[in-house]
């Protein structure tokens, strides 16, 4: 797993999380989320490997993002369904990404900064 963050102000960054194929849970932060933020929104386009998966965000426990699956390759699939009981992470809190089957997919979580 490959995590690039790319902020575009001092309260909204974008993290691209590049799944491992073979890989069912790549966790961008495992316990050790430097701030507190609010998932507002995710995508994810199938790499070569990952056409007919299905991917979702999680806090490491719970789905904060539904599944969205990925019919062909090179498609882009936005989430449809945000649980905002979940969608905040506290300062020292987790993030995943989890594929069904482990197949490779680039995944982007748009955040919004709450402290």
């Amino acid at each position: 797993m490959t995590v690039i963050s790319k902020y575009f102000s001092d309260d909204m960054f974008l993290i691209e999380v590049l799944t491992v194929a073979g890989t069912s849970e790549d966790k961008v932060f495992d316990g050790d989320a430097p701030a507190s933020f609010t998932v507002i929104d995710a995508w994810v386009i199938s790499e070569l490997t990952g056409a007919g998966d299905t991917v979702k965000v999680t806090d490491g426990t719970d789905d904060i993002v539904a599944a969205m699956v990925t019919a062909t390759i090179d498609l882009l699939v936005r989430a449809v369904d945000i649980d905002l009981a979940k969608a905040t992470i506290a300062a020292g809190g987790s993030l995943s990404t989890v594929t069904a089957s482990g197949a490779a997919a680039r995944v982007f979580i748009l955040c919004k900064r709450e402290n």
